[in-house]
């Protein structure tokens, strides 16, 4: 029993409260109850999001639990950074790894600290890109194995072709290749590089490059400069044409001079 005319309400819960008051001649009157309720614990909630990428189309559930009186008001989420929604079922329906940023508020007023989730859908096959040799480049090689540099934009089993050759697998459940290939010959070459995700999902890529053998072990990078000369460029008096690496030279032809 205590003395006074507060009662301090601090701590989560629906509190009782008895009282009484007594005069100066010891009359006490009968004891009142009331109660004083404070929440002053916000809600939590979860969500049962999958782990890894999924093949279609799927809801998210978000689960709030309010354990205290005030009881649960409502959960709001949102979805890639878009406008902020209620409820608690997340449709996930196009190709990404989606981000939800969720909370939960009860009917005190307390809301809870942003939670985030992750929920991947893969409705599309795997970006390619082919990194060298570059399309309609043009490479000087001194044999016919060559570096190819590829990537895509999710794991995949990477696989390529030389001028219609039947596919050979570079990699599996990656997301780069640079490996030394066999380009076969000399001369015009198509590069055709397949990708096939989890899912079965494919895609292709093609370059298309000339692979020609360097006499003069020269090769093609970006700091080579190929140029190309025409006329009496060796004062021979025949019209030539004069195709230079770096400055040395690659072929030459000749012509009577008109």
């Amino acid at each position: 029993v205590q003395t006074g005319t507060t009662v301090a309400i601090s701590t989560t819960g629906n509190h009782t409260v008895a009282y009484y008051s007594v005069d100066n001649a010891g009359n006490i009157e009968a004891p009142h109850t009331v109660y004083a309720a404070l929440d002053i614990t916000a809600p939590t909630t979860s969500d049962n999001a999958p782990s890894g990428w999924q093949s279609s189309a799927f809801n998210v559930t978000l689960t709030p639990t309010e354990v205290n009186q005030s009881g649960y008001n409502h959960t709001s989420y949102v979805v890639d950074g878009g406008s902020v929604q209620n409820g608690t079922t997340v449709a996930i329906t196009t190709h990404g790894n989606h981000s939800i940023i969720y909370y939960s508020v009860d009917n005190a007023g307390n809301q809870e600290s942003n939670k985030t989730g992750y929920a991947a859908l893969d409705l599309n096959p795997p970006i390619i890109t082919i990194n060298a040799p570059a399309d309609a480049s043009i490479i000087f090689a001194q044999g016919l194995t060559y570096e190819v540099d590829i990537a895509t934009d999710e794991s995949a089993t990477i696989k390529y072709s030389i001028n219609g050759s039947a596919n050979t697998t570079l990699c599996t459940s990656c997301t780069s290749a640079i490996y030394n290939i066999s380009i076969g010959s000399y001369g015009p070459r198509q590069l055709i590089i397949t990708a096939i995700d989890q899912f079965g999902l494919e895609s292709s890529n093609t370059s298309t490059f000339d692979y020609i053998k360097d006499l003069n072990n020269n090769s093609i990078d970006d700091n080579t400069e190929i140029t190309n000369a025409s006329g009496d460029v060796d004062g021979d008096g025949l019209n030539n044409s004069l195709d230079t690496v770096n400055g040395n030279e690659t072929s030459i032809s000749n012509n009577l001079a008109d």
